[in-house]
């Protein structure tokens, strides 16, 4: 259910816009998107590359290079600077009649790229802009060097809207023969907060687990959190209260990232202002510890102590 065309593409109206323009115009960028995984990043520029290369060799007129496995510099030499200058046989465009005589480079995770593999590649993108075009994709735009984002048009990929998504869903489910309820589509949509692919594929792997796709199969699966077990620590009556229930946490394989998105969303509707002030550096640190592997344990002993520290205390 990948997207074929520029009109299969979901909740990205405005750069998919952009890239009609481009197509008539014939006026192509350097792009960077950035945004969450999910939305669509990749898919977009396939299927830019698709109707403007339609019937044409792909390996003639793309490079698509994952730097997940490829991200240093001796990639931009040996794989980039060839290809960049490898002649071009120019053709008619399918819409607008102009001539096309540009290629395409696709850099897919480009904030994984080292600092010399992203210089060189800055000098790249001035050398053979007479020839080649270069889109950026990544999910953390801080990671891309400026010089680079200078020379591309930035576009944010923020997650696909809900009313999109949730009527792909429905869409997909009945195509499959999937039962579900609209209710169900809404507690894969609110977890995965937008990432279109995570929805189907969370989809895909209750329905073959457990022949159907119930709201509480669902839970399970995504390790959705209760919002009653806030109040449950802020009702605890000790230490001793609050290392059984880190305990229980942490014997159920509880995330703490999951358990930090939920705190996070329940705060802003539950706590007093002051209580958030408190709150959110807190979780900010938190979450940016998630990232390097803290240790799961100790990470739900802090969590759980803070909050009781702040609600209960």
């Amino acid at each position: 259910y990948r997207p074929a065309t520029l009109d299969d593409v979901k909740g990205q109206d405005n750069v998919i816009h952009l890239f009609r323009q481009m197509l008539l115009t014939n006026k192509p960028m350097h792009f960077l998107f950035y945004g969450p995984p999910g939305t669509g990043k990749t898919s977009t520029i396939l299927s830019l590359c698709k109707e403007l290369y339609k019937g044409r060799p792909r390996d003639q007129y793309v490079l698509e290079i994952n730097a997940s496995y490829d991200r240093g510099i001796d990639m931009v030499r040996q794989k980039i600077k060839p290809f960049c200058k490898r002649s071009t046989t120019a053709f008619e465009a399918p819409v607008g009649g102009h001539t096309v005589d540009y290629k395409f480079v696709i850099l897919d995770e480009a904030d994984t790229l080292t600092a010399d593999a992203q210089n060189a590649l800055r000098r790249c993108i001035e050398i053979y802009s007479y020839n080649t075009r270069f889109c950026f994709l990544c999910n953390y735009v801080s990671n891309v060097i400026p010089p680079i984002l200078s020379r591309c048009y930035a576009c944010h990929f923020k997650p696909v809207a809900k009313a999109e998504a949730l009527a792909l869903m429905a869409s997909v489910c009945a195509r499959e023969g999937v039962p579900h309820t609209p209710e169900v589509l809404t507690t894969v949509y609110d977890a995965l907060r937008g990432d279109l692919r995570g929805c189907l594929t969370t989809l895909q792997a209750v329905f073959h687990m457990h022949g159907d796709v119930r709201a509480d199969l669902l839970c399970e699966q995504l390790g959705t959190v209760d919002d009653a077990l806030w109040a449950r620590v802020a009702a605890l009556d000790g230490v001793a209260a609050v290392h059984t229930l880190v305990g229980e946490l942490h014997d159920r394989g509880a995330s703490v990232r999951k358990l930090l998105q939920a705190l996070t969303a329940w705060s802003l509707a539950a706590c007093t202002p002051a209580q958030i002030r408190t709150l959110a550096p807190v979780l900010s640190r938190m979450e940016r510890q998630c990232l390097f592997q803290v240790d799961n344990r100790l990470l739900l002993l802090e969590l759980v102590m803070t909050v009781w520290q702040v609600l209960g205390v």
